[in-house]
């Protein structure tokens, strides 16, 4: 996980806006047939598959999913999320 501080737009001396950037898998779901190969390798049981798969938040994205999807439905992508600090 990277964790960045950056100055505030708000303009307040010394308030500073938290962007944390993290990793996630994410599912394509045009290429996802469910086939649920995905689902028995995650060692945190992060992926259900009913119709097509899906990442809860337990996902640690250790990226096993994406060498066992045959066709290359998951992908892992930046996503960031911004805090006040």
């Amino acid at each position: 996980m990277l964790i960045a501080l950056i100055p505030s737009k708000r303009g307040d001396e010394g308030f500073f806006g938290l962007r944390i950037a993290q990793e996630m898998i994410e599912v394509i779901e045009g290429l996802c047939t469910g086939c649920a190969m995905c689902v028995p390798v995650c060692p945190e049981e992060a992926i259900s598959c009913f119709g097509f798969a899906q990442v809860n938040d337990r996902c640690t994205e250790c990226l096993i999913c994406l060498e066992f999807c045959p066709l290359g439905a998951l992908e892992k992508k930046k996503v960031q999320r911004e805090g006040h600090g």
